[in-house]
């Protein structure tokens, strides 16, 4: 009976699937197929859920266009997701129930670090930028937070397109009842956080700020209550634009 391998094909970071026999060790001490996985993604054995996923998440973005590479990383991961499986249901003795339990991610929503290429973070800055320019060019009487609801808006696109890259879902000639799911999951997300993140930083930024200066009588100096849009609009993008740019 053979098994999968992941092997380096050449000079570059890529890897290809060998067969080799059963038994876990290559001979001439080559590492074993979940050694050779934890070698591609960049990870060590002591690594948990959390820190395999950021791995994974950072190789798709390097990755991002070449479907072979990607399949490469797929399968990695797979047969990392397996060995946690298989040594948890053998009973196997692992001290640290994190690196037992790689297989399983606590939750699906929480964010997760996933640093995007540095032209999408110029374009998620730069939207940003644009956004707080728009609104501190307008006069201090009609300055308002709608441009920042617009910026909130095209940060929740730029989040679903992210998704799209990262986490392409099933196959939708295969399945294409699960790939819409997962594609309005994705979407889902997206605006859950851009969207939520708004509303925080808003009750944050805005909201609190005055309840607690007019429910201690506190005095403001004139030009901080007319600067104060431009302020909970700079601290609102900015925050969306870090969110979307180094997590998903």
């Amino acid at each position: 009976m053979s098994k999968r391998t992941i092997s380096k094909r050449g000079d570059d970071d890529s890897f290809i699937i060998v067969r080799s026999s059963a038994g876990g060790v290559l001979g001439g001490g080559e590492l074993n197929e979940e050694e050779q996985a934890r070698k591609l993604l960049g990870i060590s054995s002591s690594d948990d859920a959390l820190a395999i996923q950021q791995a994974v998440n950072k190789k798709k973005m390097l990755y991002k266009g070449d479907s072979e590479k990607l399949r490469e990383v797929e399968s990695a991961y797979d047969t990392i997701q397996r060995a946690s499986l298989q040594a948890r249901m053998s009973g196997k003795k692992i001290e640290s129930k994190s690196v037992l339990n790689a297989d399983i991610i606590r939750s699906k929503w929480q964010p997760r670090w996933c640093p995007s290429p540095n032209k999408d973070l110029f374009v998620n800055y730069g939207i940003a930028t644009a956004c707080f320019l728009v609104t501190w060019a307008q006069p201090h009487n009609m300055r308002s937070l709608q441009v920042t609801i617009f910026g909130a808006i095209a940060m929740a696109f730029r989040m679903f397109i992210k998704l799209v890259d990262v986490d392409p879902g099933p196959n939708p000639k295969l399945d294409q009842a699960g790939a819409v799911k997962h594609n309005n999951m994705r979407f889902a997300r997206s605006f859950v956080f851009c969207i939520g993140g708004f509303a925080a930083c808003v009750l944050a930024f805005y909201w609190l700020p005055n309840l607690i200066i007019e429910t201690l009588n506190i005095k403001v100096p004139l030009w901080a209550l007319l600067e104060q849009e431009l302020g909970v609009s700079f601290l609102t993008l900015s925050s969306l634009a870090t969110l979307v740019t180094f997590y998903r």
